[in-house]
């Protein structure tokens, strides 16, 4: 535990935690979180986040949250780019490790993916690499996953608007990632306050096994929060 949160801390400091743009300053935000679902287990806590744009073409992201109970995840990305067609065509580079206490399991996972983003929509594909290590037996377990990643997402105004809503589809956040198969949805949006401040939400829901047929644990998610800009939003 004093390891996750020197590494918590470090992160955050350092390095938005959504990933859902490229700022043109650098950026710290904070979220509260609350999650349920359908076994009526419920979660709550905070999610922190960071990007540091370096130069023109490279970008250094992190984020971290703690839920309670006991569920904790830090990841970092770094994230080159560069100007195709009027968009934003982008290489993600990504580390997560997760762990749920409740059920003695941590998960680390690596993921490597590209993408295309314009004003008004974005779309990324790319693939994981996921250990799970499960201790909740006599003795430890060790599972490994291979699968396909993707991100969708479109806004009825461009990025740039003073404030924004957003519909997206996704099989990863910051904090976790599922089968290719367990699609999350979001509804997210914006408002800035000024120049710097940005106010944030996000609604989110999943059915797990939905895709693959099988009967799933439903789930629903809100978070908000705020972002502050180290210079002027462009």
């Amino acid at each position: 535990m004093k390891r996750f949160l020197t590494i918590l801390l470090t992160l955050t400091v350092l390095f938005p935690a959504s990933g859902q743009s490229w700022p043109e300053k650098a950026t710290v935000s904070a979220d509260g979180v609350f999650r349920t679902n359908s076994l009526k287990q419920s979660f709550a806590g905070l999610d922190l986040g960071a990007s540091i744009p370096i130069g023109e073409y490279f970008t250094a992201e992190a984020a971290a949250e703690i839920l309670i109970p006991g569920i904790y995840a830090v990841s970092a990305t770094a994230r080159p780019g560069f100007t195709v067609g009027g968009g934003r065509f982008f290489l993600d580079g990504s580390i997560l490790h997760r762990s749920l206490k409740e059920y003695e399991t941590s998960q680390l996972a690596g993921a490597l993916s590209a993408g295309y983003k314009r004003q008004y929509f974005s779309i990324q594909f790319g693939a994981y690499a996921m250990k799970v290590y499960d201790r909740s037996e006599a003795r430890d377990n060790l599972s490994a996953t291979i699968d396909f990643l993707y991100r969708g997402s479109a806004c009825i105004k461009s990025s740039e608007s003073k404030w924004n809503l957003g519909v997206a589809v996704s099989n990863y956040t910051p904090y976790e990632i599922e089968h290719m198969w367990s699609p999350i949805f979001f509804l997210f949006g914006h408002f800035d306050l000024s120049d710097r401040v940005s106010l944030q939400g996000e609604l989110e829901f999943r059915h797990i096994g939905m895709l693959s047929m099988q009967g799933g644990i439903y789930a629903f998610g809100a978070h908000a929060g705020v972002s502050y800009y180290f210079g002027k939003k462009q």
